[in-house]
């Protein structure tokens, strides 16, 4: 069956297992076609897992598109998934430990499983898209994303991606009246962030590009 007649959820398995037992033809083709038809409701799902197997080409793709539509995205509530455990990669881990299990006299695949663990459980996917120049969104947007992601991801500490928010490109209204407030910053990154705006000159801050016809300038 041609894949452009499978369902994304049936491709993203499939990617995952041709991923898994080196199928490098048809993880290609796969990725070429999620490439072609990326859209706001799953480019987040996809840069995940394209994320969790290291797809690289694929990976740049998804963040020049997320990079060109970064407001309509961080309103989408496919942004407060990203980095989750989903049940792809349930289904995925559950079944190597059982494949581990029965093959417990090999070494080699019980290092391999934790490996895929451990990377993906370092792996954020969030951070690493907003910590970027090219992410072009205003930063009180990006903060309410992430004050939203945080909501959806209950458990998981958020200090790690409200560090990439960049605090002094907010204004002291925000800083005071919607970050404050959240108690997820603390009061002295707050002051060091209007400390930074006051004694700054405007080109001295950390600025993210611009974007101007869908073309990131940075």
């Amino acid at each position: 069956m041609p894949i452009q007649y499978l369902q994304e959820e049936n491709l993203l398995d499939i990617l995952g297992m041709s991923h898994r037992y080196g199928f490098v033809d048809l993880e290609t083709a796969i990725s070429d076609y999620l490439k072609a038809i990326l859209n706001i409701s799953n480019v987040c799902l996809i840069y995940d897992i394209a994320n969790m197997y290291h797809l690289l080409s694929l990976c740049h793709v998804c963040k020049e598109f997320i990079d060109k539509n970064a407001q309509e995205i961080l309103v989408n509530e496919t942004f407060f998934s990203l980095s989750q455990v989903s049940h792809f990669f349930l289904r995925y881990k559950f079944t190597s430990i059982i494949d581990v299990k029965i093959n417990s006299h090999n070494p080699s695949k019980c290092l391999e499983l934790k490996s895929c663990l451990l990377s993906f459980g370092f792996q954020n996917s969030v951070k690493e898209l907003i910590s970027r120049d090219s992410f072009c969104a205003p930063e009180n947007i990006i903060f309410n994303a992430v004050v939203k992601w945080t909501e959806h991801n209950q458990g998981q500490d958020p200090s790690p991606i409200l560090e990439c928010v960049r605090l002094p490109l907010m204004s002291m209204n925000d800083l005071l009246n919607v970050v404050r407030p959240t108690s997820l910053v603390s009061a002295d990154s707050i002051l060091d962030a209007i400390k930074l705006q006051t004694e700054s000159r405007d080109m001295e801050l950390n600025y993210r590009g611009s974007l101007s016809k869908k073309e990131n300038k940075i």
